[in-house]
């Protein structure tokens, strides 16, 4: 009797010990994604990259991209950088810019997920420019949303609204 008893709160036990240490694995390897930017000192090139700063991978799902409230399929990488591109002249034209000299790369995240290990840095934007108030204008209106999840499929949202204004 006394056996059955003793089996019953040791399986118990066992139980709840395993849940413990699934609720806490779950929290531990918890992914923190932050967005970012990047100008250097010379103030030529300014620069969105994601970093993960977590303990844990954080998987990129999906993102939105918005230019002055305007909502930009970012899914579609050459729609992303033809936007970009006709928003900087766009802005060269408002402020009588005529020698436009612009560099811009735009990090493709594809259909595929993109994992982010813990620390790791993802760069999504970089723009070179020698005109920073073009540089200053054009990031000063960018609006990104992200979503990623855990590897226990935890989902989160990350949101970037410059703070360049």
């Amino acid at each position: 009797m006394y056996s059955t008893v003793f089996s019953a709160i040791a399986i118990t036990l066992t139980l709840i010990n395993l849940y413990l240490l699934y609720t806490h694995n779950k929290k531990s390897l918890k992914p923190y994604l932050l967005i970012n930017t990047d100008i250097d000192t010379n103030k030529s090139f300014f620069e969105i990259y994601f970093i993960n700063k977590g303990v844990g991978p954080a998987i990129i799902t999906d993102f939105k991209f918005k230019y002055r409230g305007e909502k930009i399929d970012a899914s579609d990488y050459n729609n992303l950088v033809q936007s970009l591109d006709s928003m900087a002249k766009q802005i060269a034209i408002e402020k009588g810019i005529s020698d436009l000299d612009i560099f811009r790369s735009i990090r493709q995240i594809e259909n595929d997920r993109v994992v982010l290990a813990p620390n790791e840095r993802l760069k999504f934007i970089r723009v070179e420019s020698e005109h920073y108030d073009l540089l200053k204008e054009l990031m000063a209106n960018i609006d990104i949303n992200c979503q990623y999840k855990s590897i226990y499929d935890q989902e989160e949202t990350v949101n970037y609204i410059s703070g360049i204004r």
